[in-house]
C-alpha cells in the first residue's frame, strides 16, 4: 500500500510539473476513448455509457435509391407509387456519415437493419435500399482491427425477406470482416474492457435472428431496447425514467434518444420548417434529451444511448461527448439546452397605437452562467419579419416587441428560430442550436 501511494504521488507530481491534466471524457480522442479514458477498464460493458447510432447505415440513402423489400412490405407498392423518392429519402436518412466515420467519432453501438433484395443479395435498409452488407461490415472490420482496445457492439436487426441463402451470405460477410475479432458468446454483457483486451477480441455481435450463434453471436435477450414509439419528447423522457429504474445489469440496455415521426408529425412539421428526419431530430428530440442526459448523475444506470443524426451540436457539444460525460461526471456543455416557449401572443397598446408581440421563453440553465442573451430570428415566410436580441440574468425571458407597420400586425402563428448563449467568467459562450417556435 505504501509503495502504491508513493507511485501515485510521483505520477500526480509528474502531471502537475508537465502541465497536463489527466484525460477525461472531454479531452480523450473519440476514436480511442475506451483505451484512453482512465478508470473504466474494470467496468462491465452493461454499465458503461456507450454512444451509438440508430439506423446506422443510412447515410447514402437518396432520391436515387431503390425501394427496399422492407419498404415495400411496410407500405405496399400502391402507396409507394404516390410517395416522392425525395421525401422518402429525407425521412429515411437517419445518419449523415458512414459507419466507419461513426466509429471514429466515438460511437460504439451500431444498429444495422438487413433486407434481402430481388437480386438475392443482402443490403442495409431503412425504407430505401442502402449498401450491400459486406461493404458496411468491411468498415466495421477495418476499425476493429486498427483500434483493438475499442469494443464495438454490433446489432443485426430486422432480416426482411431472409432465406437460408441470405443467412449464409451474412455469415460469410461477418466471418470475412470481423470473424477474428468476434467476442465468444460465453462472454456476457457483464464482461469488462480488461477481459476483452486480454482475449484480443473487440466486436460483440448481437443477432436478433438467432441464426449466427455458431459465430458466437448473442441473441435478442442480450439487449433490452424499449421503443416508446412517440413523436412527443415528454413521453419519450417519461418512458426513459421508468426504464432506467428497471435496468437489468445482466444485459445491455439500449435507450434511444429518438422520436418516431407519425404521418401527422411529418405533415405538421412542414408548416414549421421540419422537412426531414434530421430537422425533426435536431429540433424536437435532441434538446430535451440532451438536457435530461446532462442532469443524470454519472454511474452505472446509463448504458447504450442511440440517436439519429448524431453529428449536430447540442448544448454546445456533440451528442457523443454528452453521453461520454456520464462516465466521469464532467460537464461538456458550453451552451444552454432546450430553449422552449411557455406562452406567446399579441396585445394592442392604445398608448402608442401599436400591436405588441410577446413571448415567454425558458431554457435549462448553464452552470456558472451569470447572464444570457436570447435571439429570435424570423423564419422567411413565417409571418412577422421583426427579430430581436435581448439579455437576461435568469434562465428565462419575457420578450415584448412593438410592431408599428400594418404588415406586421398578424403575428400570432409567426415562426422564429430561437438561440441562447451564456456569459461565463465574463466571456460569451457559443450560441445554442436553433429551436424553431411558433407564436
Amino acid at each position: 500500500m505504501i509503495v502504491r501511494a508513493v507511485v501515485g504521488a510521483v505520477l500526480q507530481a509528474a502531471v502537475v510539473l508537465s502541465g497536463t491534466a489527466p484525460a477525461n471524457a472531454l479531452s480523450v480522442p473519440l476514436a480511442d476513448w475506451m483505451g484512453a479514458l482512465p478508470g473504466i477498464e474494470n467496468t462491465p460493458l452493461a454499465e458503461l455509457p456507450l454512444p451509438g447510432t440508430h439506423d446506422s447505415a443510412t447515410a447514402d440513402l437518396s432520391a436515387a435509391s431503390e425501394w427496399s423489400a422492407a419498404g415495400r412490405a411496410d407500405f405496399g407498392d400502391a402507396a409507394l407509387a404516390f410517395l416522392p423518392k425525395s421525401a422518402a429519402a429525407a425521412w429515411s436518412r437517419a445518419q449523415p456519415t458512414s459507419v466507419g466515420r461513426q466509429l471514429e467519432d466515438g460511437n460504439r453501438y451500431l444498429d444495422l437493419r438487413l433486407s434481402t433484395e430481388p437480386d438475392g443479395h443482402v443490403y442495409l435498409e431503412h425504407g430505401l435500399r442502402g449498401r450491400p452488407v459486406r461493404q458496411v461490415l468491411d468498415e466495421v472490420g477495418a476499425f476493429a482491427h486498427s483500434h483493438p482496445r475499442e469494443v464495438v457492439v454490433l446489432g443485426l436487426n430486422r432480416f426482411t425477406a431472409f432465406t437460408d441463402a441470405s443467412y449464409g451470405e451474412l455469415e460469410n460477410a461477418v466471418t470475412a470482416t470481423v470473424g477474428d475479432r468476434l467476442v465468444p458468446s460465453s462472454v456476457s454483457p457483464r464482461a469488462t474492457l480488461r477481459q476483452l483486451w486480454d482475449l484480443g477480441r473487440n466486436v460483440v455481435l448481437v443477432d436478433q435472428s438467432g441464426r449466427l450463434a455458431n459465430l458466437g453471436a448473442l441473441d435478442a435477450s442480450a439487449v433490452y431496447a424499449p421503443w416508446p414509439n412517440t413523436a412527443d419528447a415528454a413521453v419519450m423522457l417519461d418512458a426513459a425514467r421508468k426504464d432506467l429504474l428497471g435496468h437489468d445489469h445482466s444485459r445491455f440496455f439500449d435507450w434511444g434518444a429518438i422520436l418516431t415521426p407519425s404521418a401527422s408529425a411529418i405533415v405538421g412539421g412542414a408548416f414549421r420548417g421540419v422537412t426531414s428526419l434530421a430537422d425533426f431530430t435536431v429540433r424536437d428530440a435532441h434538446p430535451p434529451a440532451a438536457a435530461w442526459l446532462s442532469g443524470l448523475a454519472p454511474g452505472r444506470n446509463l448504458n447504450i444511448v442511440t440517436t439519429d443524426w448524431y453529428t449536430d451540436p447540442v448544448c454546445g457539444t456533440s451528442f457523443t461527448r454528452l453521453v461520454l460525460s456520464r462516465v466521469d461526471g464532467t460537464d461538456p456543455r458550453t451552451a444552454p439546452c432546450d430553449v422552449r416557449s411557455t406562452g406567446s401572443g399579441t396585445r394592442w397598446d392604445g398608448g402608442d397605437w401599436s400591436v405588441h408581440t410577446w413571448v415567454d421563453l425558458t431554457w435549462d440553465a448553464l452552470p456558472a452562467a451569470t447572464g444570457y442573451q436570447v435571439s429570435l430570428r424570423p423564419v422567411p415566410g413565417g409571418g412577422c419579419q421583426v427579430g430581436t436580441t435581448e439579455t437576461t440574468s435568469a434562465a428565462a425571458a419575457h420578450l415584448d416587441r412593438q410592431n408599428v407597420a400594418w404588415a406586421e400586425y398578424l403575428c400570432v402563428g409567426s415562426q422564429y428560430d430561437v438561440t441562447v448563449r451564456a456569459v461565463v467568467a465574463g466571456g460569451w459562450q457559443p450560441w445554442s442550436a436553433a429551436r424553431r417556435i411558433r407564436l
